[in-house]
């Protein structure tokens, strides 16, 4: 079993410069804004967790989300200014794709940590706070794995070369009208 067979989205699907420009800006632009919330948030629930955190249900593993969310973040969604997501800190933008979507499905996956500890009025602060900020990170990254979707596409020489290369010549020549 190939390990990327699970995607939609597939390694020879390219996306184009200005479409990959748009998608780090737009992470740089939104983590820039969501992590000014989400680091004090980190710092507080961290401080206090004695009194803040482990009264709650699996409080072990809902701050092992609150680190892992902060990990996740500063590793691989918070370039310095001005430098590239790609090629700087992910290999290429298939890889960004994968991060993002791994990253999402994590996310959904542990939002049950989050829902078990709502309790209409009596949900603790810390609860709606990091839910606010969990369901903001997961719109951001459905957004952009449908943006990455919407980009992709082979690039029209290169499928033009593969269709000769196949012995297509037919697609060879709806493809050549097209370009």
């Amino acid at each position: 079993m190939n390990q990327f067979e699970n995607y939609p989205l597939k390694q020879q699907n390219l996306i184009s410069t200005e479409n990959m420009a748009f998608i780090e800006k737009y992470i740089h632009d939104f983590i820039g804004n969501w992590y000014a919330k989400f680091k004090p948030f980190y710092n507080q629930a961290s401080q206090y967790r004695e009194s803040y955190i482990y009264p709650l249900e699996n409080a072990t593993s809902f701050m092992d989300f609150i680190i892992s969310i902060d990990g996740n973040v500063t590793a691989y969604l918070c370039p310095a200014e001005f430098e590239n997501l790609v090629p700087l800190h992910i290999a290429s933008p298939y890889k960004l794709y994968i991060t993002l979507t791994d990253f999402f499905k994590y996310i959904k996956d542990n939002k049950k940590l989050i829902e078990i500890n709502l309790d209409g009025e009596n949900t603790p602060q810390v609860v709606l706070d990091f839910s606010f900020l969990v369901e903001d990170l997961e719109e951001m990254l459905d957004y952009l794995i449908g943006k990455f979707n919407d980009f992709a596409g082979p690039v029209p020489l290169l499928e033009m070369r593969s269709c000769l290369v196949n012995g297509n010549v037919n697609r060879f020549f709806d493809l050549m009208g097209s370009v």
